[in-house]
C-alpha cells in the first residue's frame, strides 16, 4: 500500500465476496490497523450458497470489528440486451462501488486480486487479438482502485489464511468450467505450468515490459491527439501527410479521443476509403456509428426534430449553452465580433414573436449578414465542407420559425443592430 502511495489514514473499501482472496485482503488490512469498511455484492445467482456467503461476511466482519456494506442484486432483472451475465455483474459492481465510495467519503477501494488473476486477464486478452494494453495484466492502481496482492499467488493467500486459521467460503460457480477464464484457470494453466514450470515468472515480466510499454505509447497518444485531434474529430488526412503507422495509431487513438473501440478490421475499412471525400459511416464497436468525411473521422450524430422555445433575454444550459445579456450601443462598438456572437437589435422583444432553438430542416433559408439574399441553409453547410453529423449537431436560432442565426457558424441580416439602436441584445455561445 505504501509503494503504491497509499497514506495510512486512507479509508479503504474492500471488496469482499467471502472467498480466499478477499478474506486475506480485509485480514491483512485489519491487522495494519488501516480503517477500513467491506463492500459485498451478492448477486442473488447461486440461492442458498448466496445467502450463506452473505452470513459469513457478517461474522468475519463482526470478528474483525469492522463496518459491513451490503448489496443484493436481481441480476437476471438487471441485464441489457446482448449482455452477458459476467458483464452484468461488473457493471453492478462497480457502479455500486463508486456510489459507496461517494456516500462513504471512501478514498480507494481495495480488490482482491492476485498474481494468477492477472495472468488469466493476460491468457483472455491475448486469444480475444491485443495491444500491450491487454497483455499488461491487471494494472495495481486505476483511479480509485488499488490491488495490493498482485504480488502473490494463491498458494500463498491460501497459507496465509490456515497459518491464522481463518476459513473462508469457495464459489462453486469457479470450479465449472463453462466460463472461459475458469476454462483458462482450471485446465489450460495448469497445464501449461506443468509443460514449462517457469511460465508463471516468464509471462509477469512480459506484463511488467507491457506496462512500460503501454505507457509510452500513452506519450505518444497524448501528442497525437494534441496534432490531430480537434472538436471531436480525427484529421486522418494529415496522419497520412506525417506518414505515421496509421493502423496502430488510429486504432489505439480512437478510444482515447472520441471513446469509440472498433475492431481492427473497421480501423482498416476506415483507411481502406477511397479518396472521394464523401461521407461514410462505421460501426463503432459500442452500438454506436463513426462518420468519416473529408478526411476527418469524428461520432455519428443522428438528425434530431427535437425544438426549445426560449427566450432572448434569459440565459440557457439547454439544448445548448448561451449567455443573453442586454448591452450598450459603445458596448457593442467596442466589443470584438465572431461567429460565437449574436447581435439583435432589442426592438425584437417588443413584438409577441416565438424564438426557439432546433436542427435544420429541408428547406430553411437565411439571409446570411453581408451576403446579397437568401440562401439554403444547406448551401451554407456545403461551403463549410460541414459534415452530415456537424450538421445534425448545428442549432438554428429562429424567430417565428424562420432562421436567423446559425448557432456559432453564420448571423443573419435581420433585425441587424444600426445606429438608431438603442439597447442591444447579445447572444453568445458560453465556453
Amino acid at each position: 500500500m505504501r509503494q503504491m502511495g497509499i497514506a495510512p489514514t486512507s479509508h479503504i473499501g474492500v471488496a469482499l465476496s467471502g472467498g480466499a482472496d478477499s478474506v486475506a485482503l480485509l485480514t491483512a488490512l485489519a491487522r495494519c490497523s488501516m480503517r477500513v469498511t467491506a463492500l459485498h455484492c451478492d448477486f442473488s445467482l447461486r440461492g442458498a450458497e448466496s445467502d450463506a456467503d452473505s452470513s459469513y461476511c457478517d461474522e468475519l466482519c463482526a470478528k474483525l470489528g469492522i463496518t459491513l456494506s451490503k448489496v443484493k442484486f436481481d441480476t437476471h432483472a438487471s441485464r441489457r440486451q446482448g449482455e452477458s451475465i459476467e458483464m452484468v455483474c461488473r457493471r453492478l459492481r462497480y457502479d455500486w462501488f463508486e456510489a459507496e465510495a461517494r456516500t462513504r467519503r471512501l478514498d480507494y477501494i481495495a480488490l482482491g486480486h492476485h498474481i494468477e488473476d492477472s495472468i488469466e486477464t493476460m491468457m483472455l486478452n491475448l486469444t480475444r487479438g491485443s495491444g500491450p494494453k491487454g497483455l499488461s495484466g491487471i494494472a495495481p492502481r486505476r483511479g480509485i482502485y488499488v490491488r495490493p496482492m498482485l504480488m502473490l499467488t494463491r498458494a500463498d493467500i491460501e497459507a496465509y489464511l490456515e497459518a491464522l486459521g481463518i476459513g473462508y467460503r469457495t464459489d462453486s460457480s469457479n470450479l465449472a468450467n463453462d466460463y472461459r477464464r475458469n476454462a483458462f484457470r482450471n485446465v489450460l494453466l495448469p497445464k501449461l505450468y506443468e509443460i514449462v514450470p517457469t511460465a508463471q515468472a516468464g509471462m509477469m515480466r512480459t506484463a511488467d515490459a507491457m506496462r512500460h510499454s503501454t505507457a509510452m505509447i500513452a506519450t505518444y497518444l497524448r501528442w497525437c491527439a494534441l496534432r490531430y485531434c480537434s472538436d471531436g474529430r480525427i484529421d486522418i488526412d494529415a496522419m497520412r501527410r506525417d506518414g505515421i503507422d496509421l493502423s496502430g495509431t488510429l486504432y489505439m487513438l480512437l478510444p482515447e479521443a472520441i471513446g469509440a473501440n472498433p475492431a481492427m478490421d473497421i480501423v482498416e475499412q476506415i483507411l481502406a476509403e477511397p479518396d472521394n471525400r464523401a461521407s461514410r459511416l462505421f460501426p463503432d464497436g459500442n452500438g454506436q456509428l463513426l462518420e468519416l468525411y473529408a478526411g476527418r473521422l469524428e461520432r455519428y450524430a443522428a438528425e434530431d426534430d427535437s425544438e426549445y422555445e426560449i427566450t432572448l433575454t434569459e440565459s440557457i444550459d439547454s439544448p445548448i449553452a448561451l449567455t443573453a445579456s442586454i448591452v450598450t450601443h459603445e458596448e457593442f462598438a467596442a466589443a470584438k465580433k465572431d461567429a460565437d456572437t449574436m447581435w439583435l437589435d432589442a426592438s425584437i422583444i417588443d413584438q409577441p414573436h416565438r424564438f426557439a432553438l432546433r436542427h435544420r430542416r429541408d428547406g430553411d433559408k437565411m439571409h446570411p449578414f453581408g451576403a446579397p439574399g437568401n440562401r439554403l441553409i444547406s448551401d451554407i453547410f456545403s461551403d463549410l465542407k460541414m459534415s452530415r453529423s456537424q450538421r445534425n449537431r448545428t442549432y438554428l436560432l429562429t424567430v417565428d420559425d424562420r432562421p436567423i442565426w446559425i448557432v456559432g457558424v453564420r448571423a443573419s441580416n435581420s433585425f441587424i443592430v444600426t445606429e438608431n439602436s438603442k439597447k442591444i441584445i447579445k447572444l453568445q455561445v458560453a465556453k
